[in-house]
């Protein structure tokens, strides 16, 4: 047997890291930081405590980057977004997004809700998460300024908090939370219909 190559050390080491990320992240979601122990964690991942450790310096640090690797998922989606010209279309890829992400990703809704109501207990989160908002929101602020809002960072923050509330529904809910009322909803206030033909 050949040894391995450092292409194949590297592409190990890049599923052992993705592994733990993974199994964290999961874990984290569903039983919430402070219940969640490093020994789960390594359970879950198949890998060796030593190797965890080797990657990330404490749980805080691996909490962290499970953050960061959830939140780098919507700067693909930004760069689109971005890349839209008509203001109503921007706002149509919100509300799609949005109720996309309400019905696919409650694992993530999950983990986000819970460290935002601990979230002094992580100040680097805090930043991360205060930094996102403060790079969408003017964005999002834009487009109701392009559609003749009087109050568009008002009506930007108002759609924001309402998807967090339906959020927090959907995890209390589950699938009875009404999403087709929802859309339709958005829809009609916002005007939406005739881009969906």
């Amino acid at each position: 047997m050949s040894p391995r190559s450092s292409s194949q050390f590297e592409e190990m080491r890049q599923n052992s890291r993705k592994a733990i990320l993974d199994a964290a992240f999961e874990l984290f979601s569903k039983n919430g930081f402070h219940s969640t122990s490093i020994e789960q964690i390594r359970k879950k991942a198949g890998v060796s405590k030593g190797l965890i450790y080797n990657y990330f310096q404490t749980k805080e640090e691996l909490m962290k980057r499970v953050v960061e690797t959830q939140m780098s998922q919507g700067e693909e989606i930004m760069a689109a977004f971005m890349e839209l010209k008509d203001p109503k279309k921007k706002l149509k890829m919100i509300v799609d997004l949005s109720l996309d992400y309400l019905i696919n990703r409650s694992d993530h809704i999950q983990l986000l809700i819970g460290l935002s109501i601990q979230i002094h207990d992580f100040p680097e989160l805090d930043e991360i998460i205060k930094a996102r908002y403060q790079l969408y929101m003017p964005a999002f602020s834009a487009v109701f300024k392009e559609l003749g809002y009087k109050q568009p960072e008002f009506e930007a923050h108002f759609l924001a908090a309402y998807f967090d509330g339906l959020g927090l529904q959907r995890i209390v809910l589950g699938d009875s939370l009404d999403i087709d009322m929802i859309q339709d909803t958005l829809y009609k206030k916002y005007d939406l219909y005739h881009l969906s033909e």
